[in-house]
């Protein structure tokens, strides 16, 4: 059983994704299990891919070729005694639950027949629980599994003048201007309605004073 597990640093995430879906269906498998997952502000996606055994090293290849290696590792493990030895269990179960049959018929009593009856199940339980371990391994077999582990790259300006970040910043000072202006506006609003009363006030006193200085001289 032939396993890989990758991480990679990629450009674009979904293009690496579809890439990885080609691959794998090129090489006559699939996608077992894909997952999306937001890092702060960084994209990262991690897939199953599942291909025939003897593709293994040619589609681990052009996985790697999508992006930066950050991490592999491969490992593998032979099963071939395990596999056998089911196949060994299952071949004595099998005999024995020929022998059980064979007692069926020369039963005499209807509880030896339940008794045979309660182990032909058990047995049988047995050899479908084996057999059931003996396809996963023939699976496990026949398709290798790449895990691949994507990160986004985050974007980064570079250069002697970063455009964007002047732009910030000029929006930022323009802002603060207007924003002074409007407050210098406010308080000279202010001032002047404080005013109001007085000048009219004294608009008043200025008439009065008029009309006295005219009657007078009259």
């Amino acid at each position: 059983i032939r396993t890989a597990s990758v991480m990679l640093e990629v450009g674009d995430l979904d293009e690496t994704a579809s890439r990885l879906t080609r691959i794998a269906e090129v090489a006559g498998g699939f996608i077992a299990d894909s997952s999306y997952a937001q890092a702060g502000s960084t994209p990262e996606g991690t897939f199953v891919l599942r291909v025939p055994a003897p593709r293994f090293a040619d589609v681990l290849s052009q996985v790697e070729s999508l992006g930066h290696v950050q991490q592999r590792h491969i490992s593998g493990q032979d099963v071939t005694e395990e596999y056998v030895d089911l196949q060994a269990r299952v071949r004595n179960l099998e005999r024995y639950e020929q022998r059980l049959l064979a007692l069926v018929d020369r039963a005499a009593k209807v509880s030896d027949l339940l008794e045979i009856e309660q182990e032909l199940a058990r047995v049988r339980g047995e050899i479908e629980m084996l057999t059931g371990r003996a396809r996963y391994l023939d699976r496990q077999v026949d398709l290798a599994m790449i895990q691949v582990s994507a990160r986004q790259q985050t974007t980064q300006s570079g250069g002697f003048w970063d455009f964007s970040g002047t732009l910030t910043k000029i929006q930022t000072a323009f802002l603060l201007t207007i924003r002074q202006l409007l407050r210098a506006a406010e308080a000279m609003v202010v001032a002047l309605s404080a005013l109001v009363p007085v000048l009219a006030l004294a608009g008043i006193v200025w008439l009065v004073i008029r009309r006295i200085r005219a009657r007078a001289q009259a």
